[in-house]
Formats: structure tokens, sequence, C-alpha cells
């Protein structure tokens, strides 16, 4: 099963709420990557990461 975008935003609001900001930081740089390289792997990869799989 794979999770959705708002699935790890949720959790790192619900367990570490600190680093909400980091997690949205990080996000952003990988689709900033994926327009530099027009290419979706830079954001299924840090999604991917950041839901633990």
């Amino acid at each position: 099963m794979s999770a959705t975008l708002p699935e790890p935003r949720q959790a790192v609001a619900a367990v570490a709420p600190s680093r909400l900001t980091e997690f949205f930081e990080y996000m952003r740089r990988a689709f900033v990557q994926a327009g530099e390289e027009d290419s979706v792997l830079p954001v299924r990869a840090a999604h991917r990461e950041v839901a633990g799989g």
C-alpha cells in the first residue's frame, strides 16, 4: 500500500509538529528538482523516503 502526500504530512504534524516546516521545505526542493529535470522521479523518491517505503 502506498501513502498519499496528505498521509505523511498528517503523520509529521502529529508526531513532530516542530518539523513540519522542514517537511514542506524538503518536498518543495523535490518539486523544484523535478521541474529542473523534467521528471517526476525526485518527487517520487522524496515521497517514498518520507512515507518510509
